[in-house]
């Protein structure tokens, strides 16, 4: 059973589809790391001046906190150890490893969408990048069946 695990979430159901597994792969008392990759798309507006500021970075970090917890909750693990991370990062994969390694994960729980073919070549994959880079044990689990499903 696993003690230190990252959760990396995208604000979507099919990212969720972790909460699933966790049962069988987490000891009751272990501390949960639901993380959440902000990337920052600056805009130039009128006159030249980005968009992207600290309070746009703010507000963006505060949602990102609210969906997690609420993914915690909903997902019936609002009474578990856990501590969000947002990370502010134009990679999500690179973050997700960094983070798995400052919180001394030994394991990283991520779904995938389950592409293949052109499309992961074209679209890439995060959890296949994760795969490669990552120190940490990594469980990527097929989201195919909640794709179908929704």
């Amino acid at each position: 059973m696993y003690e230190r695990v990252v959760l990396p979430l995208d604000g979507s159901r099919l990212a969720e589809g972790v909460f699933e597994h966790l049962d069988e792969l987490v000891s009751p008392d272990a501390l949960l790391y639901p993380t959440i990759v902000i990337e920052p798309v600056v805009f130039v507006g009128l006159g030249g001046h980005a968009i992207w500021d600290e309070g746009t970075e703010q507000m963006y970090r505060a949602e990102a906190f609210t969906y997690l917890r609420k993914a915690m909750e909903d997902n019936g693990f609002g009474s578990a150890r856990f501590r969000c991370v947002v990370k502010l990062h134009v990679t999500p994969a690179k973050a997700i490893v960094e983070t798995a390694i400052e919180k001394r994960a030994d394991l990283i729980a991520m779904t995938s969408h389950g592409r293949t073919g052109l499309s992961r070549l074209v679209l890439g994959s995060v959890a296949w990048a994760v795969l490669r880079l990552s120190p940490v044990t990594t469980r990527v689990f097929s989201a195919k069946k909640l794709a179908l499903a929704s």
